[in-house]
C-alpha cells in the first residue's frame, strides 16, 4: 500500500468538514482518481500500529487493544518523545456522536496510569524492553517521567456536525486536548493512497497532571544512586572514591548521597564502569582520605577556586573503561549524582556486573531475609513471614528474592510483589489493579498508586497473623500469573 500524507501526483475530489480535497493523476491528461472504500477498522488499526508516524509525529505504540478498568479496550495507546500518552480511537466510517464520549472516557482512565502501569502495559504487548524500543523510535533513552500528560485522537473518515462542535468547544473553552483526524482512501489501478487531515491544528498542548496525580516516575528503592564520573578512573579505582565539584551545581547532588547507599558509576559517553557502597559523607578534597595520596593524575584544583568533593566508596566491582557496560535504553544524565529509579537499568547492571541482590560482592549485605524477619516482634507473624517467603520462592524457577534495605522484592524480570516488615504486621505490595478490590475488605487492601511506599506495586494488603497467609498467597499467585506474560518467562 502506498501511503500519502499530501499531494503525490494523483487526485480525486473529496469534501471533509468543509475542506475540499482534489486528487488527479497527471499523465497526458488529467484523470480523477477514484475515491475508494476505507479499509476495515482492523486494517486501519494494523496500518497505524506499524506506521504511527503517519499521524504527523514519531510515536511508539505502547499497546494495541488495551483493556481499561471498565472492561472496554483502547484501539491503540501510544507515547511521544516527551512521555505524553496518545489515545487513538478508530472508526472505519463516519464517527458517531457517542465516539466523542468514548474517547473522553478513555482519557479519564489513561490519566490514572502510573509510570509502572505504562511499563507493564508495554511489556504485556511487546517482546522487547520498553527502554530499548523507546530509544529505537526516538534516538534517545526515555525520560524519567512517563504519562506527564495525554492527548486524545478520534480517527475516522468524517464526523457529524454536532461532534465537530463538541470537540471544538472542549478544545477552545476548556483546553481538553481532543482532536479528530480524518483519513480518506483512494485507489488508482493497483495503487492505493491514504490522505490525512485534522479538525484542529495539531499544536495542542496535552493535559498535564497536577502535583497530586498518579506517580509519573518509577518508585525509588531507597538505596541505589547514579553518579556521573569524568575524572581519572585509575585513581578512583585504586583509592576508593568518586568526586564532583567546581561549583554548587556539580557539588550539591553528590553531597546528598548518604552513607550506606549503593552507587553505580557512569563514565559519560562510555557506559557504567563500577559499583560500590558509600562509606562516609562527601568531603572537600583537602579533608578527605585521599588528600595525602601521592602521584594523583589530577591535583583536584579548579580554575574558579571551587573545591572538589570526594565521596568515599568501598568498591564491589569495577571494570576498565574499554569494558564499560552500556545497553540501548539505559539511564544516564548530566547530574553529578541522582537517585537511580530506572528498573531496566538496574536489572541490566545487576546482571552485567554479576551482583547478587542479597549479598553485594565481598561486602556485608545491605540487608538479608533474616534481618527483615528479625524486625517482627511475635512468633506467629514470623511464621507467616517464613511461609510467604518459602511459598513465593516455589512459584517458579525464575523467581528471584532480593532483600533490599527497606523491603524484599519478589521478581522475575521486574518485581511482581514487594514485602515490607513492621513490628505488628507485614505489608505486601502487588502489581494488581486496585480497582478490582476497591469494594472488598481483602486483608485491608488499599490503592497506593498515589501513596509513597517502599518497593513497587499498586495494591497494598496487610498480613497480621499466620491465618492471613492462604489469602495473601492467593493474591501473590495471581500477581505472579499476570506477571509471567510481562516477563515472557517460563514458570
Amino acid at each position: 500500500m502506498c501511503i500519502s500524507l499530501g499531494f503525490c501526483g494523483v487526485s480525486s475530489t473529496v469534501t471533509t468538514m468543509g475542506l475540499g480535497l482534489g486528487v488527479w493523476r497527471i499523465d497526458d491528461r488529467l484523470e480523477e482518481v477514484e475515491l475508494g472504500e476505507m479499509p476495515s477498522e482492523e486494517q486501519l488499526e494494523e496500518l497505524l500500529h506499524k506506521n504511527p508516524s503517519i499521524l504527523g509525529e514519531p510515536l511508539l505504540i505502547v499497546g494495541r487493544q488495551v483493556g481499561t478498568s471498565t472492561g472496554k479496550r483502547i484501539d491503540l495507546l501510544a507515547i511521544d518523545s516527551e512521555g505524553v500518552l496518545r489515545v487513538l480511537e478508530l472508526k472505519k466510517g463516519r464517527a458517531p456522536r457517542y465516539a466523542v464520549a468514548q474517547v473522553l472516557e478513555y482519557g479519564a482512565w489513561v490519566q490514572t496510569l502510573s509510570h509502572d502501569n505504562v511499563l507493564n502495559i508495554f511489556a504485556q504487548k511487546n517482546l522487547v524492553p520498553f527502554e530499548e524500543a523507546f530509544e529505537d523510535t526516538f534516538g534517545f533513552a526515555p525520560p524519567e517521567e512517563l504519562n506527564t500528560g495525554h492527548k486524545l485522537s478520534l480517527i475516522a473518515t468524517a464526523i457529524d456536525k454536532d461532534s465537530e462542535q463538541i470537540i471544538e468547544y472542549l478544545d477552545s473553552i476548556y483546553g481538553v486536548p481532543i482532536n479528530a483526524i480524518f483519513f480518506r482512501y483512494f485507489r488508482d489501478g493497483d495503487k492505493e493512497y491514504i490522505a490525512r487531515n485534522y479538525l484542529i491544528d495539531e499544536t495542542q498542548e496535552p493535559v498535564r497532571k497536577s502535583g497530586g496525580a498518579t506517580r509519573t516516575r518509577e518508585a525509588w528503592n531507597g538505596n541505589d544512586w547514579y553518579v556521573s564520573f569524568d575524572r581519572p578512573w585509575d585513581d578512583a579505582r585504586k583509592l576508593g572514591y568518586v568526586s564532583a565539584g567546581g561549583g554548587d551545581w556539580y557539588a550539591n547532588t553528590i553531597k546528598q548521597v548518604p552513607q550506606g547507599a549503593r552507587v553505580w558509576v557512569y563514565a559519560p559517553k562510555t557506559g557504567y564502569i563500577g559499583v560500590g557502597i558509600v562509606t562516609g559523607e562527601a568531603q572537600v578534597f583537602k579533608d578527605s582520605h585521599i588528600s595525602e595520596a601521592e602521584n594523583l593524575e589530577w591535583d583536584m584544583q579548579h580554575a574558579n577556586g571551587e573545591p572538589e568533593w570526594i565521596l568515599p566508596l568501598k568498591w564491589i566491582k569495577t571494570v576498565d573503561l574499554e569494558d564499560a557496560l552500556w545497553k540501548k535504553g539505559m539511564f544516564a544524565n548530566q547530574n553529578s549524582a541522582c537517585k537511580l529509579r530506572n528498573s531496566f537499568t538496574l536489572d541490566e547492571l545487576s546482571a552485567g556486573f554479576g551482583i547478587d541482590e542479597s549479598s553485594l560482592g565481598d561486602n556485608e549485605p545491605i540487608s538479608t531475609i533474616d534481618s527483615h524477619r528479625d524486625s517482627i516482634d511475635n512468633e506467629d507473624l514470623r511464621d507467616a513471614f517464613d511461609s510467604i517467603v518459602e511459598e513465593t520462592a516455589r512459584l517458579g524457577l525464575n523467581v528471584t528474592i532480593a532483600p533490599r534495605k527497606f523491603y524484599i522484592a519478589f521478581k522475575t524480570v521486574r518485581n511482581f510483589a514487594s514485602l515490607e516488615t513492621q513490628r505488628k504486621k507485614i505489608l505486601i505490595f502487588l502489581h494488581l489493579d486496585p480497582n478490582e478490590f476497591s469494594n472488598q475488605s481483602t486483608l485491608g487492601s488499599r490503592d497506593v498508586r498515589r501513596i509513597g511506599h517502599f518497593g513497587t506495586g499498586d495494591l497494598e494488603i496487610q498480613v497480621t497473623s499466620s491465618r492471613d497467609v492462604p489469602e495473601a498467597m492467593a493474591l501473590i499467585r495471581r500477581a505472579f500469573g499476570d506477571h509471567l506474560a510481562t516477563d515472557g518467562a517460563a514458570p
